[in-house]
């Protein structure tokens, strides 16, 4: 008798973890200076965060050229930072008008500073609440993964997520500093009405 398992539909997600350079650091500083808030959009059209979109992209590409997207190049269409307090947390959300998403850890106080949730995109899990001997990857509804500084989490746009409030409240530099932005390829998309996979 043969047997074997088939784990369909899996959902990726990259982590990348650099090593401390220029220009991470030239972003960390200048964000460690600003009080508490979430900045606006268009981080990646100014210096130094210029310089650090050219750096991210370069990760983007090798996960596109890891999954065959056929492109001419790609680009990012927004990055903000989340300079955030103790406690503070991010709903459970997605990223509409994007492909792939990503979040750069530049500040991360101790001892906690804040796990990053995934939601399950499998709807049955919420029809579905059966009881198992211990937590697997069939039986979760999130994962969580904890941030750490200059850590790249690199996702699809449609996959929802959070931050929990993390107790960071006696580290001496209280603030966790993330940094989001959106990825889209440049390319020329002949089926549009994708009317073959629906037949």
């Amino acid at each position: 008798m043969k047997e074997g398992k088939v784990e369909l539909f899996s959902t990726p997600i990259h982590v990348i973890q650099y090593e401390n350079n220029s220009i991470l650091d030239d972003c960390r500083d200048v964000l460690l200076k600003l009080d508490y808030c979430v900045t606006k959009d268009d981080l990646h059209l100014s210096s130094p965060f210029s310089n650090l979109a050219d750096f991210l992209l370069k990760s983007v590409s090798k996960v596109f050229d890891d999954y065959k997207l056929i492109r001419d190049s790609e680009y990012i269409t927004c990055m903000w930072a989340n300079v955030s307090p103790s406690y503070n947390k991010h709903p459970i959300h997605l990223h509409a008008n994007s492909f792939w998403s990503g979040v750069l850890y530049l500040n991360c106080p101790k001892p906690d500073s804040g796990w990053i949730e995934f939601k399950d995109p499998r709807q049955a899990l919420l029809f579905q609440y059966f009881e198992y001997e211990q937590e697997n990857e069939f039986s979760m509804r999130s994962a969580k993964m904890e941030p750490e500084d200059n850590k790249l989490i690199l996702f699809p746009s449609w996959l929802e997520h959070g931050t929990m409030g993390g107790n960071f409240s006696e580290s001496k530099n209280q603030k966790r500093i993330s940094l989001s932005f959106n990825v889209m390829p440049r390319c020329n998309v002949k089926n549009y009405s994708n009317q073959y996979n629906f037949q």
